[in-house]
């Protein structure tokens, strides 16, 4: 079974049954993934920080900003034959004793709910924001999600069927 792993800012979108989209040491990064069971197909993009990128910034990483991901992503899930998605998220957390003020991952997952919302799609599933590392595994055939952290093992979100 081919396993994709992700590193931070990149997105990729499958739909070869045996494959594996994963994302490993979510923190206050998000990671979004589509999925369509009917198609058999999904896409992940491992978000870093809100916002859109300035323009003259030289990050040439498809996810590293929350709004150009969610294009992004959406364009890849296009272009492999997705069709209406449905839409999980997960990680977006705050580092026990961080600095205070920023919260990265809240603004991450808020910042790509309002890009969800102007796609007039809101997020079927979310295991978002709260103190723990997250690591996201895709089954692009079967359509799981599997979240481990060291605090609750592994979980499957959502129904598998």
């Amino acid at each position: 079974m081919p396993r994709l792993t992700l590193g931070l800012g990149d997105l990729a979108a499958s739909g070869h049954q045996g494959d594996q989209l994963v994302t490993l040491g979510l923190g206050s990064c998000v990671a979004i993934i589509l999925r369509d069971r009917a198609t058999r197909s999904a896409a992940l993009a491992h978000v870093v920080v809100p916002g859109a990128p300035p323009p003259t910034d030289p990050t040439p990483r498809p996810a590293w900003y929350a709004l150009a991901a969610v294009k992004n992503i959406f364009q890849a899930f296009r272009d492999i034959g997705g069709g209406r998605p449905e839409v999980v998220l997960v990680g977006g957390a705050t580092a026990v004793g961080g600095l205070n003020g920023f919260d990265v991952g809240r603004r991450n997952v808020l910042a790509i709910r309002r890009a969800l919302w102007g796609l007039g799609l809101v997020p079927l599933i979310e295991d978002v924001e709260g103190t723990m590392s997250r690591s996201v595994t895709v089954d692009v055939g079967q359509g799981l999600v599997s979240v481990r952290s060291p605090e609750t093992g592994t979980r499957i979100l959502g129904n598998p069927e």
